[in-house]
């Protein structure tokens, strides 16, 4: 009887474990698909009344028996996207010639074994585009370089925007003067241009136009300005789909028909002797050369701004580039120099002689950068404890034949000789005058005995012409002797050859 009680528990231990087999090898449970949500179910705006084409989305996701691994997302049946966001801004670009479309946005879920949503979550938004707008502006320099009048070589900046992204901007069309003239279009990349006239001998003329910071001829012409007389340039921003911005204005600039070919740069910092310096250069001028001239005044300031110096030197370099010759004269080397400097290589490249007076000082470095286009390599140093000077009496001595001696009646402090550099290929440098010099060192005076250089010239190996003269003491002080009109005619007639 027990025998058959153990084999009866044996039979019912085995029915068991076939019974838990048979229900582990049973069929799994089927994944349950994610379920995906925006945040609204149905947009719906017609006319006026819509997004405009820079849209911002939200969507979510659930999952009944995992976790979501991401999203993906298509507009108007694209291609499938996967992201990991919850949210992003499109920009919906609207085909071209449409002001307002329809786009359907779908985004589904993406569960942890890879299973997507079957019904993705959809909505469909009605899109109009935005009107782009575009401005002129001023470069933040202080003092700034917004010329008020100027030779016809003009540069203009603007900035531009679109809601609906930089990216639908079309091109920019400009026009001088009157808005109903024939547009030129600019390319939308671009945010500055230069105009440079091409005919200087009637009162309009028409003008080539450089592209952004390029110094290469764009190929494109802009007609219709004004020579002695205001201009104003017109732009306005157009979109890929043919909307366009109200039309922005420019401010006036008063454009100059140079009237000649030798051009007076007055540079004098000095608001007090800018006009009586002038006059002393003019007047000397006119007493040996009858030739008609222009004048540019390059320290001019009304309210912090320069009124007649271009916004950079490529624009200021095509305004000397109208000229063969320039008379250049200011109290402050450094702003001339280094203007000079960024500006001159047109004028110099197409046979330009250029007569520099410019007083130097003791804050000037030895060495500075915008001395390797100069007849000066170095100037003498100072310290703090000493200082150059020229006291009444002495004189600017000449080192050739032809040049007067110039005598001070004034005490200059600030004196600056220099080094030449050493000459080569291009060009030969000479001193034209050196200075009797009193070199003051803790207070102690005494007679400079070493470099006295104060002005010299550059050569070219060429054609043996002087194409540049320099001076770094103020010729108008050496006068006591009033001699100053042989210098002038040595200097402009004989060497320069204005």
């Amino acid at each position: 009887m027990f025998k058959g009680i153990k084999y009866l528990y044996y039979f019912a231990a085995i029915a068991a474990l076939v019974a838990c087999k048979k229900d582990f090898e049973g069929a799994e449970k089927a994944n349950i698909a994610p379920e995906t949500f925006v945040v609204s179910d149905t947009i719906i705006r017609v006319g006026n009344n819509r997004f405009a084409s820079q849209v911002a989305i939200q969507w979510a996701g659930t999952d009944g028996d995992g976790y979501i691994e991401g999203f993906e997302y298509r507009i108007n049946d694209s291609a499938w996207k996967f992201t990991l966001r919850q949210d992003s801004t499109f920009l919906l670009i609207i085909p071209n010639n449409q002001d307002t479309f329809d786009f359907k946005f779908e985004v589904r879920a993406i569960d942890n074994k890879g299973e997507r949503d079957p019904s993705p979550a959809k909505l469909f938004y009605p899109v109009k585009n935005t009107s782009p707008t575009v401005s002129f502006y001023i470069p933040t320099a202080i003092p700034s370089r917004n010329p008020t009048k100027s030779f016809p070589a003009l540069r203009f900046y603007w900035q531009a925007d679109d809601l609906d992204g930089i990216a639908s901007l079309d091109s920019f069309e400009v026009c001088l003067n009157d808005t109903n003239s024939p547009k030129i279009k600019i390319p939308p990349t671009f945010r500055d241009f230069l105009i440079v006239a091409k005919n200087l001998t009637g009162s309009t003329t028409n003008c080539d136009i450089y592209l952004g910071s390029s110094q290469n001829l764009s190929g494109l012409t802009i007609n219709g300005l004004l020579l002695d007389d205001s201009n104003t340039l017109y732009i306005r921003a157009v979109d890929k789909v043919g909307s366009k911005s109200a039309f922005s204005a420019a401010n006036k600039i008063f454009v100059r028909k140079p009237q000649s070919k030798i051009l007076f740069v007055n540079a004098v910092s000095s608001q007090f002797q800018k006009a009586t310096i002038q006059n002393f250069y003019t007047t000397a001028f006119n007493a040996v050369n009858t030739k008609p001239y222009d004048i540019m005044q390059a320290t001019e300031l009304i309210t912090n701004n320069y009124s007649e110096l271009s916004p950079d030197p490529f624009t200021q370099s095509k305004i000397f580039e109208f000229f063969d010759r320039i008379f250049w004269f200011s109290d402050n080397t450094e702003f001339s120099m280094s203007l000079l400097q960024k500006s001159s290589g047109l004028f110099f490249a197409n046979d330009g002689r250029l007569l520099l007076i410019a007083s130097a000082n003791d804050n000037i470095p030895e060495a500075p950068l915008y001395l390797d286009f100069t007849p000066i390599s170095k100037f003498i140093p100072v310290s703090t404890s000493d200082a150059f000077l020229m006291q009444q009496n002495d004189s600017l001595v000449p080192q050739s034949t032809g040049w007067p001696l110039l005598q001070t009646a004034s005490f200059l402090t600030g004196i600056r000789p220099f080094d030449l550099p050493i000459n080569n290929a291009d060009f030969s440098f000479s001193p034209i005058y050196k200075g009797t010099i009193t070199r003051e060192k803790n207070s102690v005076t005494s007679k400079w005995t070493g470099v006295s250089t104060l002005a010299a010239a550059r050569v070219r190996n060429s054609d043996n012409k002087t194409n540049f003269i320099i001076s770094v003491v103020p010729i108008h002080q050496f006068n006591q002797n009033n001699n100053i009109n042989s210098f002038i005619d040595k200097a402009v007639n004989t060497e320069l050859e204005f």
